[in-house]
């Protein structure tokens, strides 16, 4: 296997930097911030979810061909992803629960 570069190897790290990143996209797509606010209508929230973590990998902070991390993905990560989002829509359009009354 051939030694990467990348100032961070370690997958684990890798992972929890992404997620962080995505996370920080999107608390700041939902701000009140009037400054943010207009950021966010010119620049979209997905486009920097791609744009962000490409040039981390641009510049040599990750390597995305020698991580390990796409397989992961790929396998458990977005059916989960893709399972959450089908309950929220679902439950989002069903009808309303009976309240329990005391």
């Amino acid at each position: 296997m051939p030694t990467s570069t990348a100032l961070i190897t370690n997958d684990a790290v890798v992972l929890g930097l992404l997620a962080s990143v995505l996370g920080l996209v999107f608390y700041t797509n939902s701000h009140k911030n009037p400054r943010l606010r207009k950021f966010y209508t010119y620049v979209p929230a997905l486009l920097l979810c791609y744009f962000i973590p490409s040039l981390f990998n641009t510049f040599g902070i990750i390597d995305g061909e020698h991580s390990a991390l796409y397989p992961i993905a790929s396998r458990y990560l977005l059916p989960m992803s893709l399972g959450s989002v089908y309950l929220c829509r679902t439950a989002a359009t069903a009808p309303p629960v009976a309240q329990c009354k005391e």
